[in-house]
């Protein structure tokens, strides 16, 4: 035999009914409302109706039994709750729950199963779509990566084209990729090194003084003052080699 199930449906602005809200304020106001929800509970699977058997009615002291409710509170309850039009007492004593129709819900136990089973499912889609996000965004995490350091490859071999002493490659490439250098330091940096090649210590004794390009980028060297006067008289006038090598 198929199973149903039923549970109450208790809509979020139950609290907020005028009648429920009449029920509160009053003294033992929270135990009638309790009350009333227990007995809702228990007429769900009878349409609503409320009776011990078909030969005795539920009388105060067995509903104060059931609901675990102090006697007194079910005797003004009930009465409260047929005032209200809340409950509706037959001829043959059997309690009717008025809005137990509209807070019912039920299913039976395959449709319970095949619920679930449709859940799980999409619990599982959900579990693999996130772990195919995941594995995406890592593939674009790694893409971005190369791209920056290609980047930043780039931006160390037009600072090695226009450096003048060409000593430890490989070292000063590791530096610009340890400190990530940027678009924007690097073109300080080439403008750096266009302005001191043109200074008579770098042209001394066939370049002899020019500084090791690692130490020279380590020291933060970019940031060295050219003599204005010196550089006044040159800037209008670079040299092709170093403006093919700062681009190309």
């Amino acid at each position: 035999m198929n199973k149903r199930y039923y549970w109450l449906k208790l809509n979020k602005n139950f609290f907020k009914r005028h009648d429920i809200r009449i029920i509160e304020d009053m003294e033992n106001g929270k135990d009638f409302i309790l009350f009333y929800m227990k007995i809702l509970l228990e007429s769900i699977d009878h349409n609503g109706y409320l009776r011990f058997n078909e030969n005795i009615p539920y009388n105060e002291k067995m509903l104060a039994t059931i609901t675990n409710t102090e006697e007194e509170i079910v005797k003004k309850a009930l009465k409260i709750l047929k005032e209200l039009h809340l409950i509706e007492v037959k001829e043959n004593k059997t309690i009717y729950m008025t809005q137990t129709d509209q807070m019912t819900g039920t299913e039976t136990e395959w449709a319970a199963k095949k619920r679930q089973y449709r859940e799980n499912k999409r619990q599982q889609k959900d579990t693999k779509k996130t772990k195919k996000d995941n594995v995406r965004q890592e593939k674009e995490k790694e893409i971005d990566k190369e791209i920056e350091i290609d980047k930043t490859v780039g931006r160390f071999q037009r600072f090695w084209r226009i450096y003048p002493k060409k000593i430890g490659k490989q070292k000063c490439m590791r530096w610009f990729k340890q400190k990530n250098i940027s678009e924007v330091l690097t073109v300080k940096i080439i403008h750096a090194i266009i302005k001191q090649k043109q200074t008579q210590q770098w042209k001394k004794d066939n370049g002899q003084f020019i500084p090791h390009p690692y130490t020279w980028l380590n020291q933060g060297r970019w940031e060295d003052e050219v003599e204005q006067s010196r550089w006044d008289r040159i800037e209008g006038n670079l040299w092709t080699n170093d403006i093919v090598g700062f681009y190309g």
